[in-house]
């Protein structure tokens, strides 16, 4: 009896955690923190953080900015919604490949351990991974729940800020919406 009300209190939190966390993940651009009001437009930068590419060099995450669109998601190994999402990132940088560059942070894990993975998933070529060990990342962007993902339009202003597991029909809504908001 007290594993069966173990359980049930668990599949609670968990659902709790999940749904609180998806109240808030979808914030439009004026709603963002240090947004303005009016017709004024004030999105929050991207952080410049250092962290290490496949092979242990030092890259800053802003490197990569400057396409249409960036797409940059935080995720582990031992996330299995953050697994489940990454499947969906390699269709979407294969849907827009001119217009987009999908960046996966993973969190402090080594870049052989999160390479490994990926090999096996066989997805290693189809995306830009970074690896953060000490998770200076993850902090900088505010992250509390996984996975996170940042999109980020041309001018590095971060446009949608979503926490938790979205699919890919989502993911193209996010990309659409940064899109425009180049223009």
């Amino acid at each position: 009896m007290k594993i069966i009300f173990s359980i049930i209190a668990v599949a609670l939190v968990i659902g709790g955690i999940v749904f609180i966390s998806q109240r808030g993940n979808n914030q439009p651009a004026e709603s963002a923190p240090g947004a303005k009001s009016g017709t004024e437009r004030a999105l929050d930068p991207v952080p410049s953080i250092v962290v290490e590419d496949a092979s242990g060099g030092d890259v800053g995450v802003t490197e990569y900015l400057g396409a249409s669109a960036v797409v940059i998601n935080s995720w582990a190994t031992w996330c299995p919604f953050c697994v489940n999402e990454l499947p969906d990132f390699v269709a979407l940088q294969k849907e827009f490949p001119e217009d987009i560059k999908v960046i996966a942070v993973n969190r402090r894990e080594s870049a052989g351990k999160g390479s490994n993975f990926l090999a096996e998933l066989g997805i290693e070529d189809a995306l830009v991974y970074l690896y953060d060990p000490t998770d200076a990342w993850y902090r900088a962007i505010g992250g509390f729940s996984m996975p996170e993902t940042l999109f980020v339009n041309r001018q590095g202003e971060i446009v949608v800020h979503k926490r938790g597991f979205m699919a890919l029909p989502e993911m193209r809504e996010h990309i659409q919406k940064t899109l425009t908001s180049n223009l």
